[in-house]
């Protein structure tokens, strides 16, 4: 993959939210997301994106400070050269925890 210039992701919490400040890990670096909307409580949706312009090797959805996170469902759209979207869920991280979002499947069409 190219470089991607933005992440942007999509969070659909579960029936357990969580009130922890939503991180990822790019390329081993730990972020917090900018121009965010909504929120992370329960049955809400989050949205936010964070200016990466490098090369992507890693991009991982870090799990709360405290207490567990239920999480319908994931989309994780990257913006750069080229457009890619990973989707997954339903999920849930504990402190700790990681959802791999670079590894994910893409989305699914038939031909």
């Amino acid at each position: 993959m190219n470089k991607v210039d933005t992440v942007h992701l999509v969070i659909r919490s579960g029936a357990v939210g969580t009130s922890s400040a939503v991180r990822m890990r790019f390329n081993g670096h730990v972020v917090e997301l900018t121009r965010i909307n909504g929120g992370t409580g329960p049955g809400e949706t989050f949205e936010g994106q964070f200016h990466v312009r490098s090369v992507a090797h890693s991009v991982s959805l870090l799990g709360p400070d405290l207490g567990r996170w239920e999480i319908e469902g994931i989309v994780a759209r990257y913006e750069g050269v080229e457009q890619l979207t990973r989707e997954l869920g339903p999920l849930a991280l504990e402190p700790g925890g990681e959802a791999d979002l670079w590894n994910a499947p893409g989305p699914t069409f038939e031909v």
